[in-house]
C-alpha cells in the first residue's frame, strides 16, 4: 500500500501519481477541478471515499466553519 500527501487545494497537485483501486480524502471538500480528477484516477470499479465535516458539526464542536460541507452537488 502506498499513501500519499498533497495540497489539494493546488490545481494539479495530484496529476503525477497515475491510476489507483480506491482513493481516501478525509475531512475535505474538493475544489471541483481536484474532484473531477481523482475520479479519472480510478482504475475501473474504483472505490473513492470522502469524508467531510458539516455545518453540524461546527456548530455543536467548533470545528472550523470553512471545513464545513457546504450544500453543493459533486457529480463525475
Amino acid at each position: 500500500m502506498k499513501a500519499y500527501q498533497r495540497d489539494l487545494e493546488e490545481e494539479g497537485a495530484i496529476s503525477d501519481l497515475g491510476q489507483f483501486d480506491n482513493i481516501i480524502a478525509i475531512h475535505f471538500e474538493p475544489p471541483l477541478h481536484t474532484f473531477q480528477q481523482m475520479c479519472g484516477m480510478l482504475r475501473r470499479n474504483g472505490i473513492s471515499l470522502m469524508t467531510l465535516f458539516n455545518v453540524r458539526q461546527h456548530a455543536e464542536r467548533n470545528f472550523p466553519q470553512d471545513a464545513a460541507m457546504r450544500n453543493v452537488s459533486l457529480s463525475r
